[in-house]
């Protein structure tokens, strides 16, 4: 009994993952005319959620749900994720993906005190991923991946008679996590 079980999950195509790590969030802004009230931090760390549906041996479909934490900012990332696999080395399987969805940011600490700030951003996410998996046991793979997301997150500083907009406009993150297929 125990065997057919471990072959039928091994079968499922169905998977739920959870993974964190590292972020930069590239920060521009547009006119230095405006002193900020804190220097932008743009290194941070991110959750990320993720439910898929293996369509094929070589092709996983997932929809994500990522949360990225800062001094200043957080952005909340829905986005629709492909997964190419590039085969299986001695039980290593690479893979590189695309990403396309919505981004959220919001501010936290105005970076400026005036009341003339935007606090939100909302903006179309697009990336790329290369990452590896490598399966702990049967339903359990350890994920490490990099994401490459491009946005383009605007946000306008105005102080008296000067205005300056800020831009988030891409991210890295560098993640390790686990998937439970079932």
């Amino acid at each position: 009994n125990t065997l057919l079980f471990a072959e039928s999950l091994s079968m499922d195509k169905t998977f739920v993952g959870v993974s964190g790590g590292y972020t930069h969030l590239n920060v521009d802004q547009s006119d230095n005319s405006i002193i900020l009230g804190n220097t932008l931090e743009e290194d941070g760390y991110n959750l990320l959620f993720q439910a898929g549906y293996n369509y094929s041996d070589n092709v996983d479909i997932t929809l994500n749900y990522q949360r990225v934490i800062q001094n200043d900012t957080y952005e909340n990332n829905y986005f629709l994720g492909t997964e190419f696999k590039l085969g299986n080395m001695q039980g290593v399987t690479p893979y590189t993906g695309a990403q396309l969805g919505y981004s959220l940011l919001k501010w936290t600490n105005k970076p400026i005190a005036t009341t003339d700030n935007d606090f939100s951003s909302g903006s179309f996410l697009g990336g790329i991923t290369l990452g590896a998996r490598y399966q702990l046991i049967d339903a359990l793979e350890l994920n490490i991946n990099y994401a490459l997301n491009f946005k383009a997150h605007k946000t306008a500083i105005e102080d008296s008679s000067v205005t300056t907009e800020l831009t988030h406009n891409t991210s890295h993150s560098l993640n390790a996590g686990v998937r439970y297929s079932f």
